[in-house]
């Protein structure tokens, strides 16, 4: 059919031509133009995960989500800044138990191949937990040392204290053969903060809760500045 029929169609019969002819590429156009402004949409609206933090056998509350989720864009680590605040990817209820009853058994394993998946991906830059996660945590050398970061500061260097890192035993072996004592090599470092007394990161009525930063994180600079950032919440500790 000649372009100059089509002009003299009423409109309904060329809508009606124009789709049983060119369908397909409308169709594929319409989808071009969604992909196109769903991705300039994203990018208008993105919010880049600024660090990574999880509580271990600590409950944390809203208001607690509430101050991670106020982090400062002045406070990012270099080629971090944003003009909005940043964002805290928070995984909770986690648990570590030394010695998990058989209903806590299943939760207890998920929970720590949830934290070593991340620890391992770099996906995990700051912990809260109580003391026995951060004995834990220390164990493994996952927490990095804090006396040359935050042991001048007067806020929270008294708050600094030391956990077990094991440098070298026999897990493995004692755990294949009965037989077998289970020994270590360990020293004591300063790798977590004791957060009692703070309002909003202490939880009353529950554990002792500290706080540490991961030892692998690629954002440690950040994390120290958050860290930084939740104690000048409180100048006078």
């Amino acid at each position: 059919m000649k372009g100059r029929d089509i002009r003299k169609m009423p409109w309904p019969a060329r809508i009606r031509y124009l789709w049983d002819y060119y369908k397909v590429p409308i169709f594929t156009a319409a989808i071009l133009l969604y992909i196109l402004f769903y991705i300039l949409w994203r990018f208008a609206t993105r919010q880049d995960q600024v660090l990574f933090a999880a509580a271990v056998n600590a409950p944390i509350s809203q208001e607690t989500l509430d101050l991670m989720e106020a982090f400062p864009a002045s406070s990012y680590g270099p080629g971090e800044g944003k003009d909005r605040p940043g964002v805290i990817d928070y995984t909770g209820n986690l648990v570590l138990l030394e010695n998990p009853s058989a209903d806590d058994h299943a939760y207890v394993y998920a929970s720590r191949m949830k934290i070593l998946a991340s620890i391992e991906a770099e996906k995990l830059d700051l912990v809260i937990g109580d003391q026995r996660a951060m004995e834990s945590f220390a164990e493994q050398g996952f927490l990095l040392p804090l006396t040359d970061i935050f042991g001048s500061d007067p806020r929270i260097g008294a708050r600094l204290t030391e956990e077990t890192v094991i440098i070298e035993d026999n897990h493995i072996e004692a755990l294949l053969d009965d037989d077998v004592a289970y020994h270590a090599s360990t020293r004591t470092e300063v790798c977590a903060i004791d957060l009692a007394g703070l309002p909003l990161l202490d939880s009353p009525g529950g554990p002792d809760l500290y706080l540490g930063i991961i030892s692998n994180s690629p954002r440690q600079e950040t994390a120290v500045s958050f860290v930084r950032y939740l104690f000048s919440l409180y100048p006078s500790e």
